[in-house]
């Protein structure tokens, strides 16, 4: 199969996967939205806070190297294997042993045992971890697919009915290690057919893919810093309650994005890799990547923007509208970050991860340094996410001259692509903006309807007429 195919296969399968995440997971926090509090959700970030600084330590960064390698012995991953096993273990204790203090510092005494609960989940990933990388290096991405529907389904089920049954914020967390449990022992169950570890264990194998993933830590680190200070600060500053708001909108402004983005990147990284020596097509490559998910993302996030007081009372209810001007104020900051996620591939690509690592500290700093200035200006909610807006349009912008630099990208076209993107998006949002102004709808479920189809017919008409390249990336998907 020729690399061509093999892409647009890859594409397939993580489309096919992010429809049925994105109905999965819209429904699940729908539901979960009317069945618990605001305060249930904010307890259920914090400790989300906290477990995800233990994911870039429990990986290392391995993942990524061996991908980026264009060859990985048997000894070598037979290595690795035990050392996420061993890396697990490790991560497993050191959150055991902080959890009282986390539950100290945000005055939460349920915090302690509920972190300790979700942390099993270091002591069961990993030993399946190094199957979904090979997978993926091959370009074989139909069983990780198979495997995340049938998890996020189990998933879904067991959270929904322990809610139901007023379990409170455990559904959140049981429903966690089923997805984490199942999916890990399917892909032990299909992986071992294409690689059994051995019983071997020698880190000098190891040591120059070790090297490389050590800064993909690094940076993962700086990352989750950069993207969870809001988290950590509003919990402490403004309480659980307030995180809840906070959270409700985050988590779903973020879910177009993890779900859209993944289609491309989990395809872009392990192509990056296998072209990086013919510039010419990794151009070709990061500008259909780009044009791609700027000709998404671009309508879904300005259409959020526009129907987020409707969104919200439908999706969740009336107790949750606080969380509208959350939403939309993210919504402008989560679009800027979705055209910068393909940059990460090329730099990996080119063995330079740690340029990703130092740009991530810079990154994170930052962020940390908009949120205390908003928080001075007003200690409110609104004033932190636009502090954290404002930094993502000022700072984020030289990432892409260091993608320009170091991965030798042309932007001339895909500036011209992003600003025909921007006007196309603009006059499908003004047509909605008109026919609001020209009409009147009480109901909120038929203007919100209204206002969906509206947009989604003018978008669709202003491709089709104006933008033949998107046109034509989305017309290979379904050849």
């Amino acid at each position: 199969m020729s690399l061509k195919k093999k892409v647009i296969l890859g594409i397939k399968w993580n489309s096919a996967l992010a429809v049925f995440t994105s109905i999965m997971a819209i429904a699940k926090t729908a539901i979960m939205a009317r069945l618990l509090s605001p305060t249930e959700f904010g307890l259920m970030a914090m400790i989300e806070g906290i477990i995800v600084f233990g994911n870039p330590l429990a990986d290392m960064g391995i993942g990524a190297a061996i991908i980026q390698k264009s060859k990985v012995t048997v000894k070598q991953l037979s290595t690795l294997y035990w050392l996420n096993i061993l890396l697990g273990i490790f991560v497993y204790v050191v959150m055991v042993s902080i959890s009282p203090f986390i539950a100290d510092f945000y005055n939460e005494e349920v915090l302690e045992d509920l972190l300790i609960l979700l942390a099993l989940t270091f002591l069961i990933s990993p030993a399946g971890a190094q199957f979904n990388i090979l997978f993926q290096k091959n370009l074989n991405f139909g069983v990780p697919a198979k495997i995340d529907f049938i998890a996020n389904i189990i998933s879904f089920v067991i959270s929904v009915a322990l809610a139901y049954h007023n379990w409170g914020v455990l559904s959140l967390i049981y429903g966690r290690l089923a997805r984490v449990t199942f999916s890990t022992l399917f892909l032990i169950s299909f992986g071992l057919k294409m690689h059994k570890p051995k019983l071997y264990f020698n880190l000098r194998e190891v040591k120059s893919i070790v090297g490389f993933g050590s800064f993909q830590m690094g940076e993962r680190y700086a990352q989750i810093l950069s993207g969870n200070w809001d988290k950590i600060l509003i919990g402490k500053l403004l309480g659980a309650e307030i995180l809840g708001f906070y959270n409700i909108a985050y988590t779903f402004i973020v879910m177009p994005v993890q779900i859209i983005n993944p289609i491309v990147t989990k395809v872009a990284f392990p192509v990056f890799s296998m072209v990086k020596e013919n510039q010419e097509k990794m151009n070709s490559y990061y500008y259909k990547a780009l044009s791609m998910l700027m000709t998404i993302n671009f309508p879904v996030y300005i259409g959020i923007v526009l129907v987020a007081p409707e969104l919200v009372q439908i999706l969740f209810g009336e107790q949750w509208l606080p969380s509208v001007v959350i939403l939309q104020i993210l919504a402008f900051e989560v679009l800027f970050r979705s055209i910068g996620n393909p940059g990460g591939s090329v730099i990996k690509a080119r063995g330079r991860a740690d340029i990703g690592f130092y740009w991530s500290i810079v990154r994170s700093i930052a962020v940390l340094i908009s949120i205390f200035i908003a928080y001075y200006i007003s200690n409110t909610v609104i004033s932190i996410a636009i502090g954290i807006l404002i930094c993502r349009y000022t700072i984020g912008i030289y990432w892409h001259f260091i993608i320009m630099k170091i991965g030798k990208i042309n932007y001339n076209p895909i500036i011209k692509s992003a600003f025909k993107t921007l006007i196309l998006t603009a006059i499908m949002a003004l047509s909605v903006i008109i026919f609001n102004y020209m009409f009147k709808f009480e109901n909120i479920i038929l203007k919100f309807t209204i206002d969906i189809s509206i947009g989604a017919i003018v978008y669709s008409l202003l491709i089709l007429k104006f933008d033949k390249n998107s046109k034509n990336l989305v017309t290979d998907l379904f050849k």
